[in-house]
């Protein structure tokens, strides 16, 4: 079972996007976008989880006619009137652990357990004219037990049949999560990136 699964990360991970639509003009262009990152797929063949131990995430992203009639969207910077605008929808969850999972006490020198469940909407704005882009990425959501990081750990170690991590009752408390990530490119010289928070 730990073999067959492995095998079907692995897989996931080569197929790495999953293009939908034509490339005819005037049509609405989608992509599908799958990322997992996960301590226990690695070269060596030995998994941990230690520090960043699992990123799990989804997005979807599209272009779009017309202009956009979500309120946020009017806000979110554009390169320009002539800008290729590309939206997108996410979800994503992460968990953290220390080195040793199988320890139910607190670890001060380590990682403490926590996790994140988040939803993102981002806006990658394009002006090819100018040669300069916009890249917004809006973030919600929770940190804490309500990520239900502790439940997604506890099933894929079952599925794989893992060692159980132990130290969940430990994690951080619930925090709300929210961030906006703004990015400005000019050719390959300049690039800002600014994170809000």
């Amino acid at each position: 079972m730990k073999t067959l699964l492995q095998a079907i990360l692995f897989l996931l991970m080569q197929l790495g996007s999953i293009r939908k639509g034509y490339e005819q003009e005037n049509t609405k262009q989608q992509l599908l976008r799958i990322y997992e990152d996960n301590d226990f797929l690695n070269i060596r063949g030995k998994g941990t989880d230690d520090a960043y131990t699992n990123g799990t995430r989804f997005d979807y992203f599209y272009t779009k006619k017309n202009p956009s009639q979500f309120v946020v969207d009017r806000y979110i910077p554009k390169a320009g009137d002539s800008a290729v605008n590309i939206f997108g929808w996410g979800i994503m969850q992460i968990m953290i652990t220390p080195q040793d999972i199988t320890k139910t006490e607190y670890q001060p020198d380590d990682y403490p357990y926590s996790g994140a469940l988040f939803a993102t909407h981002t806006l990658y704005s394009y002006n090819p004219a100018g040669k300069y882009d916009f890249q917004t990425e809006l973030i919600l959501g929770m940190m804490g037990p309500a990520s239900f990081a502790e439940q997604t750990q506890i099933f894929i170690h079952q599925l794989i049949n893992y060692k159980r991590p132990m130290g969940w009752d430990n994690q951080l408390g619930n925090d709300p999560l929210i961030n906006i990530n703004f990015t400005a490119e000019k050719t390959k010289l300049f690039r800002l990136m600014l994170v809000l928070f």
